[in-house]
């Protein structure tokens, strides 16, 4: 269970990784498209650093061409590039089992750092472009 502080902390939190996207992205479009690995990854050291349980997870969609990466903190699903697929740019929602939700936000491969996750894309063929550990943010 989280206080009005923790989910004030998480969002602010979020919405300084979106700036930090926004301000570093020099070959994504603007809805960060593309993006989701590296912005999960930065969101989820952020979220460790200041307290929080969190996690990476990595969905596929059911063709398994797509494929998206977004934090779980307990039940929430704190999202900072869901404005790929129209959603908000930063989202917050706590994870309903019963609400229906859309395929970039089910539960995949859950993983507890930007380091596994990058081992996790190279294993599946992502491009090095959208590895999570490319901070630098430049085509590799």
């Amino acid at each position: 269970m989280f206080t009005k502080s923790d989910l004030v902390r998480i969002r602010r939190i979020a919405q300084n990784v979106r700036y930090w996207c926004e301000d570093n992205n020099s070959h994504f479009p603007p809805n960060l498209e593309g993006m989701c690995a590296i912005a999960a990854g930065e969101l989820n050291r952020r979220l460790q650093r200041a307290g929080f349980d969190s996690k990476i997870v990595v969905v596929e969609d059911k063709d398994g061409i797509s494929a998206h990466c977004f934090c779980m903190v307990e039940s929430l699903i704190v999202d900072v590039t869901a404005s790929q697929f129209g959603d908000y740019d930063v989202l917050v929602m706590k994870r309903r089992a019963r609400s229906p939700i859309p395929w970039y936000h089910h539960m995949g491969t859950v993983l507890q750092t930007r380091r596994q996750l990058t081992t996790h894309q190279k294993r599946t063929g992502w491009p090095c472009s959208q590895w999570a550990t490319n901070n630098r943010l430049d085509y590799c």
